[in-house]
């Protein structure tokens, strides 16, 4: 029952070695379609462990329990001790948690595994520890010796909205570090990179290279030069590409990185974790085929949910299509360890990157808006065919212009009451107006808020990016409370740290890194409203909520033990509470002692 030796996260898997899309197709004939319940009765027989001395916050309404049973990796029994010991037979492991404060297993509802290939093999440079860019470029230019011959060199970590002097990392910067060597550096927005000279023209991008469709574009200065600034995904892929290449990530080597990934994430207390678009270069299957593989090791201490990106219809959509499935419900492979709930679409981009959508312009900067990664009728087309095929979808908004053409495609595609069946995500939703807070309720629309955003980038919105107004309504949980909207908190790692404690404890005091007083304080939410946000919220999100989010009867028995409870010590420490430990479908993964 109990893994106290690192998990083999780094074990090669042969299966893996000479994966092909064919494989994967056959592969796919292990898919099944979502149960629409699978919770069941307690069973007669012998539990297989019972934990004991514990305070159990089920999250299945305000129940708080002394002990629980685990029988096949599934509660079996909730309650008081003396009711749940009745369930002890001969063999019955015995767990005594020693006053710990157990939930369910912490939910990641937004995340993406492909930046931990960026994390684990290039230079990472990140805000505070780099705090200008002087210092960023230094800290590249001392890196450079270790640059392979041949090798494009790539960064992770500048940021424009937090390093002085507050503007973008541009070609020229980057020309001083080398003009020999091909350089790709990547915001951690996700949503701008920065590339060298050298590297443009090994891609052949000039000037008069065109847009790339769903968002892409490549800077340029007042004379209509490259300016060394890619925007948005769709135009950063060939420079990610190379990066990549860089550090041949056969399926291996992904599986040791993602591993780690999941290693870190379960150490938070992360039970479950859900990648927000996959497949932007086309190798959705790809993907699933490693996550499939990540998620059937002995001792796998987390479960994978995922989005493809739907612009890759093609690539997925014939293998699912065979599938038989209810419309708008998940589909499920590796034994029901790796999900796929919905697809995505990106509206706009990142607020601090001055790319996120908005109506009205960003401080200081009287003519940019940001911008949309679409036109209204090509987005609606595809959210369409989206709905056409089964899929439910999710559409990353981070400015309330961006929110406007994210409610629009769904209004189009999908109705503009909920959809009976399918359950639709805003991703972000961090800008809005108070009148599409009504259209999000009509639509019964999901949001996920990243808390980073108010934690890590609170102050610079408020007096560089947004202006203290606007600052202070981001991510406005108690209006989805109010409306009974389904609402979850997210890193969206890499653009910040796997760290549901932090969110928790700035969705309850909005005081962000460096302030001491709360941005918005208004917008708090109680305790008990976090921790709903990081469990059974982010269960329902991600289509999960019949095996994992609350401590119920039949559910899968992932669980997180704290050494405090968040709703008893002082709200400013909530983030420091220690994980003792997490179970994974009743596998115990010890993390402290």
């Amino acid at each position: 029952m109990e893994c106290r030796c690192r998990p083999p996260y780094l074990e090669t898997l042969r299966s893996l070695a000479s994966l092909n899309r064919g494989a994967f197709v056959a592969m796919a004939g292990s898919l099944v379609a979502a149960s629409s319940v699978r919770v069941a009765a307690a069973t007669a027989g012998a539990a297989d462990a019972i934990l004991i001395n514990g305070r159990f916050r089920t999250m299945a309404g305000a129940s708080v329990v002394d002990a629980v049973a685990i029988t096949g990796g599934r509660f079996s029994a909730i309650g008081s001790r003396t009711h749940v010991m009745t369930y002890r037979g001969p063999k019955t492991e015995i767990v005594d948690l020693r006053g710990a404060t157990v939930l369910p297993g912490f939910v990641e509802p937004h995340m993406h595994f492909i930046y931990q290939i960026v994390i684990a093999n290039l230079l990472v440079a990140r805000y505070p520890q780099c705090a200008s860019l002087e210092a960023f470029l230094a800290a590249l230019r001392g890196g450079l010796a270790s640059v392979p011959a041949g090798n494009w060199y790539g960064a992770f970590g500048f940021d424009n909205s937090v390093m002085t002097p507050y503007r973008q990392l541009t070609m020229q910067d980057l020309d001083t570090v080398s003009t020999d060597v091909p350089i790709f550096v990547i915001n951690p927005s996700g949503h701008i990179g920065y590339a060298n000279g050298k590297a443009f023209a090994i891609l052949g991008i000039t000037a008069q290279s065109p847009d790339v469709p769903g968002g892409g574009r490549y800077g340029k200065d007042a004379g209509g030069a490259l300016d060394g600034v890619i925007y948005e995904p769709p135009a950063m892929a060939p420079f990610i590409e190379k990066l990549l290449a860089s550090v041949s990530p056969t399926p291996e080597k992904i599986v040791g990185w993602y591993g780690g990934l999941l290693e870190t994430a379960a150490k938070a207390g992360v039970t479950t974790v859900h990648d927000a678009g996959i497949g932007p270069t086309g190798k959705v299957p790809d993907d699933w085929a490693i996550y499939t593989a990540l998620v059937s090791r002995a001792n796998n201490p987390v479960r994978i949910s995922t989005m493809p990106d739907f612009q890759e219809h093609a690539t997925f959509d014939d293998v699912v299509a065979k599938i038989p499935r209810r419309p708008g419900a998940p589909i499920f492979l590796a034994n029901g360890r790796l999900s796929v709930p919905c697809v995505k679409f990106w509206a706009d981009g990142s607020l601090q990157g001055f790319t996120g959508a908005l109506t009205q312009p960003y401080l200081g900067k009287p003519n940019n808006k940001g911008s949309l990664n679409w036109e209204p009728g090509p987005l609606n087309e595809l959210a369409a065919l989206a709905k056409k095929n089964g899929w439910s979808a999710a559409i990353h908004a981070n400015g309330d212009a961006g929110l406007d053409l994210a409610l629009g495609a769904f209004s189009s595609a999908y109705g503009s009451t909920a959809a009976p069946g399918f359950r639709n995500r805003i991703e972000h939703c961090t800008v809005t107006r108070p009148e599409q807070w009504d259209a999000l309720q009509k639509m019964n629309l999901a949001v996920s808020f990243t808390e980073g955003h108010i934690y890590e980038w609170g102050l610079p919105f408020a007096e560089r990016i947004l202006g203290e107004p606007r600052a202070e309504g981001l991510d406005n949980a108690p209006e989805a409370i109010r409306r009974n909207l389904v609402w979850s908190m997210n890193s969206d790692y890499a653009t910040t740290d796997i760290q549901p404690l932090r969110y928790i404890q700035t969705a309850v005091t909005r005081v962000p890194l460096g302030a001491t007083s709360p941005l918005g304080p208004g917008l708090r939410v109680s305790v008990e409203q976090a921790l709903r946000a990081m469990t059974i919220n982010g269960a329902i999100a991600c289509q999960l909520e019949d095996r994992v989010g609350s401590i119920e009867l039949g559910k899968d028995a992932d669980l997180v033990e704290l050494a405090a409870d968040p709703a008893t010590v002082d709200v400013s420490s909530i983030a420091s509470i220690p994980v003792v430990a997490t179970w994974s479908r009743g596998m115990r993964f010890v993390h402290a002692s």
